[in-house]
């Protein structure tokens, strides 16, 4: 944990607060993180569903470690805030939620969200129990410098029970417990979320999902975070089902429509990766797109600019002043010591020195703030931690 833990936390917690609700992307594997944060979202979460779908298991199939590596590995893909579903922390008693929420804060993480159906049973916790779950959480997460924004989860709709008045008690006791974020996946109904949203003081988060109303109407009726849960990743396995049976069954290629699309970079510059016998290092999500072809050579990375064929990284990124210095010049120590712990991040061959590369790099700013570059004493490459 460091300043900016917490300084992602303390935003993510602030975006509840905006007029606007809080449109919350769940990402399920680094690539489609980068790909979302690269969009404009301004707070990734990941969906335990869909990270369970991209091992080939079913959801509330993935371990606590394996939930910990993979919240670690998003939060230092990206520079936005991440939020966990940690499902029900994992863990049966509150000391062992605790201990999760403790985890979470080491890996990095702006947000988690606990939940109150133990997928080992297949049933609800009942409402003490749960909401003393919820108070284990709400000190683990709370007592740190670092404020974690916890979500508390009332799975009783999602679940097959919509009883609101159980729902709402439920969310109201765990808001007492001292959650930050109150949740009832599948509550979508206009007349039951203005019933909720009237009953409690924090913001509510709603599901996306067939039938929900859109953005505007939740907005109206004054829900604050917009999550989609499994959505995405679900959607990317739809389509390829679907070009696969086109293939298939048709023998056309229709498909190559959808992959050019896919294909192309978004217009904002995506991350820069290498990967080699060291490893994989990664910078922020604001420099130059990797990408397969001609490109430039920076600092010992191929680059391109995303958007004009054959220019340079002063006209893909205006705000580098040099295009071959390399522009993110802080460090975290605590972000390498968290990756290393979670297995995201390979120790380097040989000594690392500092500091940055020969050439004049650009005055830091906010715009890489949890980066430095370096030079590897093993092979002189440039590298980003």
């Amino acid at each position: 944990m460091d300043d900016h833990t917490d300084e992602k936390a303390a935003r993510f917690l602030a975006f509840h607060q905006q007029e606007h609700p809080l449109l919350l992307a769940n990402a399920w594997d680094v690539g489609s993180a980068k790909l979302l944060a690269s969009l404009g979202f301004q707070a990734l979460a990941t969906t335990s569903s869909g990270y369970a779908a991209s091992l080939g298991r079913l959801d509330y199939g993935i371990s606590r470690e394996e939930a910990l590596a993979h919240a670690a590995a998003l939060v230092t893909a990206t520079d936005v805030p991440v939020s966990a579903d940690f499902e029900d922390g994992f863990a049966t008693d509150p000391v062992g939620v605790a201990e999760t929420v403790r985890f979470a804060l080491e890996v990095g993480l702006a947000g988690c969200s606990v939940e109150d159906w133990d997928p080992r049973e297949q049933r609800l916790y009942d409402i003490d129990a749960a909401t003393e779950r919820v108070a284990a959480a709400a000190e683990a997460a709370h007592t740190s410098p670092v404020h974690l924004v916890l979500t508390a989860r009332a799975e009783n709709h999602l679940r097959g029970n919509p009883d609101l008045r159980d729902t709402i008690a439920r969310l109201q006791a765990y808001q007492q417990a001292g959650a930050d974020v109150l949740y009832a996946p599948a509550l979508d109904r206009p007349q039951d979320l203005r019933e909720l949203v009237a009953a409690v003081e924090l913001p509510v988060n709603v599901l996306a999902r067939p039938g929900t109303p859109p953005v505007a109407e939740l907005a109206a009726l004054g829900v604050k975070r917009i999550s989609v849960g499994g959505g995405f990743a679900f959607a990317a396995y739809g389509a390829a089902v679907r070009v696969a049976s086109e293939l298939l069954s048709d023998g056309t290629y229709g498909f190559t429509e959808l992959s050019a699309a896919g294909a192309k970079p978004p217009a904002r510059c995506l991350p820069i990766e290498r990967h080699d016998h060291l490893g994989r290092y990664t910078l922020d999500q604001r420099q130059l797109a990797l990408m397969p072809g001609k490109g430039r050579q920076a600092g010992g990375f191929q680059c391109r600019c995303p958007r004009v064929e054959g220019s340079d990284r002063r006209s893909c990124c205006p705000a580098s002043a040099d295009a071959h210095a390399p522009t993110c010049s802080r460090s975290r120590s605590s972000d390498r010591r968290s990756a290393r712990r979670w297995g995201t991040t390979p120790r380097s061959a040989g000594a690392i020195l500092s500091p940055s590369p020969t050439r004049a790099s650009p005055s830091r700013s906010a715009r890489c703030p949890s980066f430095r570059w370096e030079r590897n004493a093993s092979d002189g490459n440039h590298v980003a931690e």
